[in-house]
């Protein structure tokens, strides 16, 4: 399987539903990666108030309002904080840019799903964790397999392990927390 161009790897129902079983976000909620609007649909069926962008294409589904996108946002040259909370799952290879720009806007909380392997980089332990860690990590103890938008071959489990990585304002130098939590426990629910 290639990687697409622009790492669109849309989040499965489950991976958010399962944040949400630990995690709470105030009323709003800025999404700045939200591809075709997967995990958007999601935040708002919990009755969060969210705003969807992306820098591609949007998404204006009248069929579908909880898909409904923003496109042509780049988020990382966004100034202005739309909602006090951010939660997004940014393209992995710029994954830490992304981060530093969404603490840089002092949000109240921002949860960013990633590997695992993430943790794993003498760059950011001594750069971006060392500065700011994450308040938790919530690590998937089953797996989440993700394929890229309008995957249509073979699907099969990955080997990957995902976590969302939570920041909390103000942000400390202070270790994160570890939880654990399992996505088979929210397949399927409001769909």
């Amino acid at each position: 399987m290639t990687r697409p161009a622009d790492d669109h790897y849309p989040t499965p129902p489950e991976a958010t539903r399962a944040l949400l079983s630990v995690e709470q976000f105030g009323a709003g909620i800025w999404e700045p990666c939200a591809g075709s609007g997967e995990m958007a649909a999601v935040l708002r069926q919990a009755g969060y108030t969210v705003a969807a962008t992306t820098l591609h294409d949007g998404r204006a589904d009248r069929d579908f309002p909880k898909h409904r996108v923003i496109g042509g946002t780049d988020f990382l040259a966004e100034t202005r904080l739309r909602h006090h909370a951010i939660v997004t799952n940014p393209p992995y290879r710029i994954a830490e840019e992304i981060i530093r720009h969404a603490l840089s806007l002092r949000p109240q909380r921002v949860a960013m799903l990633l590997n695992l392997k993430f943790l794993g980089s003498k760059a950011r332990r001594a750069g971006l964790f060392a500065e700011t860690p994450p308040a938790r990590v919530w690590v998937f103890a089953d797996r989440i397999s993700m394929y890229p938008a309008g995957w249509d071959g073979p699907r099969a489990t990955t080997t990957e392990t995902m976590a969302w990585f939570v920041w909390d304002a103000p942000f400390r130098r202070v270790p994160p927390a570890i939880g654990w939590i399992e996505a088979g426990e929210h397949r399927g629910a409001a769909e």
